[in-house]
Parts: C-alpha cells; sequence; structure tokens
C-alpha cells in the first residue's frame, strides 16, 4: 500500500485502529481475496476515503 506520509500512516492508525481500517482495506484486495495481496497503486488515502464516506453516513 502506498503512502506518501509514514508519520501520518501512523497517527491514523493510532487514532482510528488497525481493525476498524481493515475493513476499509477488504475492497482493494485482488482475488481471490483470502490471498490478502492489494492491487497494483492502492493507497492509504483511498483506504481514508472510503472511511470518512462512511463516518459521514452514519452522523
Amino acid at each position: 500500500m502506498l503512502m506518501k506520509d509514514e508519520h501520518r500512516l501512523e497517527d491514523y492508525l493510532m487514532n482510528i485502529g488497525y481493525h476498524r481500517l481493515s475493513a476499509y482495506i477488504y475492497p482493494f484486495y485482488k482475488s481471490p481475496k483470502s490471498e490478502l495481496v492489494l492491487k497494483d497503486g492502492t493507497t492509504f488515502e483511498q483506504v481514508l476515503t472510503l472511511y470518512r464516506f462512511d463516518k459521514k453516513l452514519w452522523k
């Protein structure tokens, strides 16, 4: 997974949590998803975009 700023990534993981974010990584896995291999070019920003979208739906 691509991330421009590793310090920022660490902050997100500490505040949101890996287990909560892991559900938003799932759509970016290649098939078969059981191998847990990400599609080429997947970025952490894409995962955060899904997380933020979902979070807004619950407000």
